[in-house]
């Protein structure tokens, strides 16, 4: 007789750790009691109108067989396994290995393109040749200054001092005061001054007497012409002593002998002070007097051209280095030259309307001289080697090579080349520290005006 689906699971609970009823000794299957490693989970139905909770219940009411199963379970858990329900148990299954990402793959092959790109370009940036600026030299008229260290003096600078012994007893005036022709400055009181004028005055007033005396005597013919005219004499004599003495008493009050600024005044009020003793100094500096000294070549060639030096006047660059804004005009030039310097004196004259300069300042004069179809070149064209200075000459094939040149000024940025440069040579204006005698190079061609224009920004 075939076992029926009860009987056939009660034998397999007993195989896997099934529990037994008390009642009726018949086998059940516990859904609390899990199956045995690697057995695939069963699933107990209860029959009809009975619930799987109470089936399991029923099979399992003993307390010892709960706790055995309970026990059970924990020995015979599947490692890896989890349990889905209250009657089934679910095993783990090993992971597949894992497989590339579509994503990651077109990510990494974007990144190594790229990278195959940067390194092309970068390879392709290297290869590129520069390009350098290339001109010839500008000609033009220009108006070249030279420059001279100048002296300025006031064109009347004097010292006022005491004609006499005294007392300064007024002083009228403060230091760096603007004071007019004739107005007081000191005054100094002279001892016995008014008595010296009383006393001449009467002996001068006697010696008048003695010779109206002398003439009647003269007529009655009492007394020779020789004696009228001694008495003659006296009375000039006497008139001059009178004379003297009001004039040394004016000289107790000084006044100024022009207009002008005052100096420094040494001594105050009531100081004593000596004959020829220095009060202060008064200068006119309406006009200044510039005084500088030029070579030998200069003069000559001031003396031979005068041409080249009538258009362009002076001008006198402050110690501030601002430039004065009057111009100046030469008056005259030195006697002679100075054996220990080589070198003559010019004196020029500069207006000067708000009395900016004064007398002892200093500055630079530019003496400004006409220069024809002058040579100009930038200055960062030019390098220097052991004193001497080059460029670099482009020829027909754009082969540079090195040439020395000699320099005759320096003119706003420029140099004013003298000899080695043709009108027609071509030189390079940049990238002078990149190349070397006999390198072929790529050149750009300019305006010598937009050179000396690139060159200004440059500097700028």
């Amino acid at each position: 007789m075939q076992p029926s689906k009860a009987e056939t699971l009660c034998r397999h609970s007993e195989k896997t750790g099934g529990a037994t009823c008390s009642v009726d000794r018949k086998w059940y299957f516990c859904a609390h009691i899990p199956p045995p490693f690697r057995v695939p989970p069963i699933r107990i139905r209860a029959g009809e109108g009975e619930s799987y909770r109470a089936l399991a219940s029923n099979a399992c009411s003993c307390g010892q067989e709960k706790k055995r199963t309970q026990q059970k379970e924990q020995h015979r858990r599947p490692a890896g396994g989890r349990k889905i329900e209250n009657d089934q148990w679910l095993l783990r299954r090993p992971r597949p290995k894992q497989r590339l990402n579509m994503k990651n793959v077109i990510r990494l092959t974007c990144l190594a393109l790229s990278l195959l790109l940067c390194a092309c370009q970068a390879k392709k940036e290297a290869e590129v040749v520069p390009v350098y600026t290339a001109t010839t030299p500008l000609v033009q008229d220009i108006a070249l200054p030279r420059s001279y260290v100048a002296n300025i003096a006031s064109l009347r600078n004097v010292e006022i001092r005491s004609q006499q012994a005294g007392v300064l007893q007024q002083v009228y005036v403060n230091e760096g005061q603007y004071v007019k022709a004739g107005q007081p400055l000191f005054r100094i009181a002279i001892f016995g001054a008014n008595e010296e004028v009383t006393k001449a005055k009467a002996a001068a007033e006697q010696a008048r007497i003695d010779l109206q005396n002398v003439e009647k005597l003269a007529e009655s013919k009492v007394v020779s012409n020789n004696a009228k005219r001694m008495a003659a004499a006296k009375l000039k004599g006497a008139e001059a002593d009178y004379r003297l003495a009001v004039m040394r008493k004016r000289l107790s009050l000084i006044r100024a002998p022009f207009s002008g600024i005052l100096g420094r005044i040494p001594n105050k009020q009531g100081s004593l002070i000596e004959e020829n003793n220095l009060l202060t100094s008064l200068s006119d500096n309406a006009k200044v007097l510039v005084y500088f000294n030029i070579s030998e070549t200069d003069y000559l060639d001031f003396r031979l051209h005068p041409e080249r030096y009538a258009q362009n006047p002076l001008q006198l660059v402050l110690a501030n280095g601002e430039v004065f804004p009057a111009h100046g005009k030469i008056l005259d030039l030195g006697g002679q030259f100075d054996s220990s310097t080589g070198t003559i004196a010019i004196r020029a004259s500069f207006d000067n309307p708000h009395s900016l300069l004064r007398n002892g300042e200093t500055g630079t004069v530019k003496l400004f001289v006409e220069k024809k179809q002058a040579m100009l070149i930038p200055q960062e064209a030019v390098y220097e080697l052991q004193d001497q200075k080059y460029v670099f000459v482009v020829d027909r094939n754009n082969v540079v090579h090195q040439r020395a040149i000699k320099i005759d000024a320096e003119y706003t940025g420029a140099y004013v080349v003298s000899s080695g440069l043709q009108v027609t040579d071509r030189y390079l204006v940049d990238g002078i520290q990149k190349v070397n005698e006999g390198d072929k190079v790529r050149v750009s061609q300019v305006s010598p005006r937009a050179a000396m224009k690139l060159n200004k920004l440059n500097a700028d």
